[in-house]
């Protein structure tokens, strides 16, 4: 997913921009990377499918009481699967901490999450674990901390938290 996205038109105009932005790049490349790794040794889920598009102009997403439809179309970043009893997830991430807000989501101001797990559900999945944002920052771990390299990516992973519905 890394060297895709490197490679396409938008993302090689922004970050060619100046200096600033090339070492900007650097940096987001090298926390999708730790990132990566770590998510990847997570011996509870695996990822199934990434940078997932749902919706469309084909079919309507909601068809509203007045006889109008609403079409929705979108990409989650990551779904994801528990090992143990195929429930799906979706993560979606996000360069700061974020964390969903129930009273945002009633009043119309987040409804990102939600419209994710319901387009899914379209798609005839029903076995939910969650859907949440996950913080794309580089961890920090000081190695005096640890006993091994092992142990550091151990404790990397824990400073990994998912944030929303679950």
């Amino acid at each position: 997913a890394i060297q895709e996205t490197s490679q396409e038109r938008e993302f090689e105009a922004i970050y060619q921009e100046s200096l600033e932005a090339q070492f900007t790049k650097e940096v987001l490349l090298d926390v999708a990377r730790t990132t990566g790794h770590i998510l990847r040794h997570n011996p509870v889920i695996e990822t199934i499918k990434e940078e997932a598009n749902f919706g469309g102009k084909e079919q309507a997403f909601i068809q509203l009481d007045n006889g109008r439809s609403v079409f929705v179309r979108g990409k989650v970043d990551r779904i994801d699967r528990l090992k143990a009893d195929g429930a799906i997830g979706v993560v979606d991430y996000k360069s700061s901490l974020t964390q969903f807000q129930f009273p945002h989501f009633f009043n119309g101001l987040n409804s990102q999450l939600p419209t994710y797990l319901a387009a899914l559900k379209r798609e005839g999945e029903q076995n939910f674990f969650g859907a949440m944002y996950l913080e794309m920052a580089e961890p920090v771990q000081s190695l005096m901390a640890v006993k091994s390299l092992a142990g550091a990516v151990v404790e990397a992973s824990k400073s990994m938290k998912y944030q929303g519905l679950f």
